[in-house]
C-alpha cells in the first residue's frame, strides 16, 4: 500500500479529513510514533494501515 492509499483509507476511516490529520500528527501509543512519521517506509505504512484497520472496526488502538 502507498501513502496515497493510507490516506484515502484514513478519510474513509475518520468521516472527515481534519480528524484525520489530527491522528497522523499526534503521537500513537501502538505505533510508538506518531503515524505521519513512519509513512516512509512500506513496512511502516502496513502498520499505520493495520492501526486504521483496528480503529475502522471499533478495536481501540
Amino acid at each position: 500500500m502507498l501513502v496515497n492509499g493510507i490516506v484515502i483509507k484514513g478519510i474513509s476511516t475518520f468521516i472527515d479529513k481534519q480528524k484525520f490529520s489530527c491522528w497522523l500528527h499526534k503521537p500513537n501509543i501502538a505505533l510508538s510514533s506518531k503515524p505521519i512519521d513512519l509513512l516512509l517506509t512500506e513496512l511502516n505504512i502496513k502498520n499505520v494501515d493495520a492501526i486504521l484497520n483496528r480503529i475502522e472496526y471499533g478495536i481501540f488502538s
